[in-house]
């Protein structure tokens, strides 16, 4: 009501703004706030522009990039830290409401992504198109909210997955322009997503492979909320705290978590909590901090304690996060130590989803199962199963671990192979995959011709040896399997006859 109150010529003066000239800055209460702003904006055909920059609105300023120097000695005055970031809300406002602003003519919400989908495209160098089809309908209790796409190495899959990308890319964000900022030419050709109506709130794409083909970033005004994240690497920001990308560290992101929970505001802490159980307890994550006593160098904390300190030390804290330095853990002596690079991507890989994924998000996940256990596989799909119940969400994971697949129903399970013409072609799983023995899924589905081959080399140099049975079993009965021995016996009955 009050902007409906004033003429835009007059604002700064109703507001007595001008009054301050320009050593002051402001920001709205919430996320909502500004979303409330920008549908009244719209309604009213007026340009948010015309409202928020004469309030010098520190959101509007950081989503055009001006005056960021004065708004990061801003952020790091004792106003900023323990005044007006010590709302919960307004603090989440300042490192996400930003797309609110940029965006005009948001597209509705769809409630679930468990949309049955395919999608064709002809990539270079094949002679025909790849084409998968995306279905849903296993009986409960088993999941069907995750596939996978598995072959060999140079059939496409990451490419198929890519050009996925561009697709519902651009047709979520509904312009002639491309929707992404690099690296989103589209390669393939008479390409097809049907049905025509099938898209996604949001797509996060977390590629495990240093030689990744996926799009790194969208327009932060294109109705695609698009998020890339490459695991291999520390995403670190720029240092400066009025920067947009200083925003997505995983410091900042573990920060926004905490709060939001402190706040009372969404589930993403809880989801990290439940993501991370199998590798380690969430309250043993340690961020670094400028000191608060005047001294040198970081003071290390762990989540614990920070959820422990009363408000005005919290505060202290979280208004001297160190953004730029990479989450660790508490070891057993109560020092900070640094991650394996195991525990370091399954904590990214939380932080990444608690923080991003929300109702009816699409994930591509590129090789996921590098650098875990394949226990910690296993506990990997677990979590990342519950997430997407949770959030009515789906996924579609290249792999080449039967770990992987092993925790999926066949029509989950997509076989990608290529001919000796470069003719791709892609069936589901003819073995019953979910529960089935790795030896089973690496020989039926992933063909691992190449180590059978091997095996059965040194199968058949043991049996042409001369040595007796009782002989083998006393050499090689404590370094070969079951399997391999009893196909040594059968090599030498067959020789024998």
């Amino acid at each position: 009501d009050l902007w409906l109150n004033h003429q835009r010529s007059s604002l700064s003066e109703n507001l007595g703004i001008n009054s301050l000239g320009l050593n002051f800055f402001s920001i709205l209460q919430s996320e909502k706030t500004y979303q409330d702003l920008v549908q009244w904006a719209n309604s009213a055909r007026i340009s948010v522009d015309e409202v928020l920059s004469p309030l010098r609105d520190v959101v509007y300023f950081r989503a055009h990039s001006l005056e960021t120097e004065k708004l990061s000695v801003f952020l790091l005055s004792q106003a900023a830290k323990n005044g007006v970031f010590r709302n919960e809300q307004t603090y989440l406002a300042w490192h996400r409401a930003a797309r609110v602003l940029m965006v005009q003519n948001a597209l509705p919400n769809v409630g679930d992504a468990r949309t049955n989908f395919m999608f064709e495209t002809l990539l270079p160098g094949f002679s025909e198109p790849h084409s998968v089809r995306i279905s849903y309908g296993v009986p409960e209790p088993l999941n069907d909210r995750c596939h996978a796409l598995i072959g060999r190495n140079g059939v496409g899959k990451s490419q198929l997955l890519r050009e996925l990308i561009i697709a519902l890319g651009q047709r979520m964000d509904g312009t002639t322009t491309d929707p992404f900022t690099s690296d989103a030419v589209p390669k393939g050709t008479h390409t097809t997503l049907f049905p025509n109506e099938f898209r996604v709130n949001r797509i996060l794409a977390l590629c495990w492979d240093s030689r990744t083909v996926f799009p790194p970033e969208a327009r932060l005004n294109s109705r695609l909320e698009y998020l890339y994240c490459e695991m291999h690497k520390e995403d670190l920001g720029s240092g400066d705290p009025a920067h947009m990308s200083d925003s997505n560290t995983p410091a900042s992101q573990l920060i926004q978590l905490l709060r939001a929970q402190l706040g009372d505001l969404g589930n993403g802490f809880k989801r990290l909590r439940a993501t991370l159980r199998p590798l380690f307890d969430y309250k043993d994550i340690a961020l670094a901090f400028r000191r608060t006593d005047g001294g040198n160098g970081l003071e290390w904390l762990s989540l614990q304690d920070l959820q422990r300190a009363g408000e005005g030390r919290q505060l202290e804290y979280f208004g001297n996060l160190e953004s730029a330095e990479s989450p660790r853990r508490i070891g057993a002596d109560g020092t900070s130590v640094e991650l394996s690079s195991g525990e370091r991507m399954f904590l990214l890989f939380a932080i990444r989803c608690a923080a991003r994924v929300e109702t009816g998000t699409l994930l591509i996940l590129d090789e996921p199962e590098t650098h875990l256990h394949p226990t910690l596989i296993s506990d990997f799909m677990r979590v990342l199963s519950a997430l997407l119940d949770e959030t009515k969400s789906t996924a579609i994971v290249a792999t080449h671990s039967p770990f992987v697949v092993r925790e999926l129903p066949a029509r989950c399970v997509h076989v990608l192979r290529v001919d000796e013409e470069r003719t791709p072609t892609i069936s589901n799983a003819f073995l019953r995959t979910f529960g089935a023995s790795v030896d089973a899924l690496a020989a039926d589905i992933f063909e691992d011709a190449e180590s059978a081959q091997v095996n059965r080399d040194v199968a058949k140099a043991i049996a042409k040896s001369g040595l007796s049975g009782e002989e083998i079993r006393e050499r090689y009965g404590k370094e070969l399997s079951l399997e391999l021995m009893s196909e040594i016996r059968q090599l030498m009955r067959d020789a024998n006859k």
